[in-house]
């Protein structure tokens, strides 16, 4: 099923309002600045459907995020201290999904001591471990 379809069928899932593509662009440039890697296009085209998800412990940021149960990507990048090639992009209670930029796919990585647990090429495949739905 994908997870679209997990989505629309699952009950008490938060999602973030769509950010403009302003918000977008300010989000890239502020990233770029402050040193870490840029979030991908089809995070971007992720995030025009779904701008950070929350379900359970499973939270996917989202961009300038006003739902007080969705992440802001920048402020949890800016708040961890990984290498500048990684982006976090989502969180459960023991992993973060991150964004490798050097190998250009997803990683599920420990969040104590950082060793890469799964590895996907697709986003979505992704989210799934970590939103569990």
């Amino acid at each position: 099923m994908t997870l679209d379809k997990k989505i629309s069928q699952t009950k008490y899932i938060s999602i973030g309002e769509n950010p403009s593509s302003e918000d977008i662009n300010n989000i890239q440039n502020k990233l770029l600045e402050n040193g870490f890697a840029q979030i991908p296009q089809d995070y971007i085209e992720l995030l025009c459907k779904y701008n950070g998800i929350s379900f359970d412990d499973g939270n996917i940021y989202g961009i300038s995020a006003t739902n007080s149960s969705i992440k802001d990507i920048y402020k949890q990048n800016k708040t961890t201290d990984l290498s500048p090639e990684l982006l976090i992009l989502g969180e459960d209670s023991f992993d973060f999904l991150v964004y490798n930029k050097e190998k250009s796919l997803y990683q599920i990585i420990d969040s104590t001591d950082m060793e890469v647990l799964e590895v996907y090429t697709d986003i979505n495949e992704a989210i799934l471990y970590i939103i569990k739905i």
